[in-house]
């Protein structure tokens, strides 16, 4: 996975080196390191735009982003460059003391800066926490890595799996809020500026989510998102995107339709006979865009199942099988759009399921069940879809885990969503 990596030392004399943590990133990768005495930074990353380092000419302040801010000038507007490199962007708002203006950042990224006047060390995630920093610390200092394979190539994070949290990855196939699958290691939470110096360490969010009371009408609605959809498309075009992965489905046929201009397209399926290979390729064709058909033989997903388990962390089942067609896109392609993740933000993925026939094609919307209007936890886990349900679980694991099992999935569901289901 790529993004930031590093060491922190509470002393700032201890020297700070991440061979050991380097040594476990993957082929290919492009590794950056920033050392010094006390803190060392990284970056892994394909390379070539959208990730940066930064190290300031006096050797006092180190930054290392991992991918995009596509508003840095509007954020930073005594920045030089009309789209200023995210590091700068990041340097420059910790120099007038505005991390916090990241709030208004658009994009989607992570970073990690070290000052050396202060000795500190500074963390930060985006709104969602799309990039993720996973986070382990003792007496001695501090160890992260958006990779938690990377993690671990310091010999002081322990390699014990929390069964807890291995239960969160198999009943929903990612884990809750600040958990991962290592004892010790925990994520960074979304919109969370990090700090960690000599007073200790300091976490605050920067940026809350806000509901909206505004009552649009189903056209205003669809206006709304169509023009949000097109520029985002547009920005990640600008960005260097000249591919789409069209599945067939509703929501990279609606990437399509925003797109600026032909755009490659490329289709996944394990049989040339494949429906929805048939109805990518003649979108693709009304959209003027070239098509690819990616067949996968269901082998070589096996194949490189292990490689993508260590560079995913574990945490994405859909990473395993892009894995297997991915390397021949990249060779003609320099980055592609997905549609994964609009189905689980507009559409309900989570949720139990209705299916509407569309355009040759059955595509799955979300059926809520009646919850109580302030609703804990244990009201949204049992309302969702993913998974096997709780039935299953009875069946399946053994008697003296199977209320843990549940329970603790209701508890961590509560704790993560609880500022939101006040």
């Amino acid at each position: 996975m790529i993004g930031p990596f590093g060491k922190f030392h509470a002393d700032p004399a201890a020297p700070a080196c991440l061979d050991d943590m380097a040594a476990r990133t993957a082929p290919g990768l492009h590794v950056d390191i920033l050392g010094g005495k006390g803190a060392a930074l990284g970056l892994l990353s394909h390379g070539a735009g959208g990730a940066g380092t930064l190290a300031d000419p006096s050797g006092e302040l180190a930054v290392v982003v991992a991918g995009h801010i596509y508003n840095g000038r509007a954020l930073c507007p005594a920045l030089e460059h009309d789209a200023p490199e995210p590091a700068q962007v990041v340097a420059a708002l910790y120099r007038a003391d505005r991390l916090d203006d990241l709030a208004q950042a658009n994009g989607q990224f992570c970073a990690a800066l070290v000052d050396r006047t202060r000795h500190r060390l500074v963390l930060v995630t985006d709104r969602l926490a799309t990039f993720p920093i996973h986070v382990w610390q003792d007496g001695a200092g501090v160890a992260f890595a958006s990779g938690l394979y990377v993690l671990l190539g310091d010999a002081r994070v322990g390699r014990r799996a929390r069964l807890d949290t291995l239960a969160q990855l198999f009943t929903m196939q990612r884990t809750i809020g600040t958990d991962t699958p290592i004892a010790g290691v925990e994520a960074l939470p979304a919109a969370t500026i990090a700090t960690f110096d000599r007073e200790g360490r300091r976490d605050r969010h920067y940026w809350q989510l806000r509901w909206n009371a505004r009552r649009m009408a189903a056209a205003e609605c669809a206006e709304a998102l169509q023009g949000a959809m097109r520029a985002a498309v547009a920005r990640a075009q600008g960005a260097g995107a000249d591919g789409l992965l069209l599945s067939g489905g509703l929501d990279s046929r609606w990437l399509l339709a925003a797109r600026q201009g032909p755009m490659h397209c490329w289709t996944t399926a394990s049989y040339a006979d494949n429906p929805e290979l048939a109805i990518a390729r003649q979108i693709a064709k009304m959209a003027a865009s070239p098509h690819h058909a990616c067949l996968v033989d269901p082998a070589s997903t096996l194949r490189c199942l292990e490689d993508a388990i260590r560079d995913n962390s574990g945490l994405y089942p859909a990473s395993t099988p892009f894995a297997a067609f991915m390397p021949d896109v990249g060779r003609q392609s320099r980055a592609i759009i997905s549609g994964h993740g609009v189905d689980y933000t507009l559409r309900g993925y989570y949720l139990p399921a209705q299916f509407l026939r569309f355009g040759g094609t059955a595509t799955r919307l979300p059926a809520l069940r009646p919850i109580p209007q302030r609703p804990t936890g244990r009201d949204v886990l049992n309302n969702l879809r993913q998974g096997p349900p709780l039935s299953t679980l009875r069946r399946i694991v053994a008697p003296s885990w199977r209320e843990r099992w549940w329970d603790g999935l209701a508890t961590t569901l509560h704790a993560t969503l609880e500022p939101w289901l006040a």
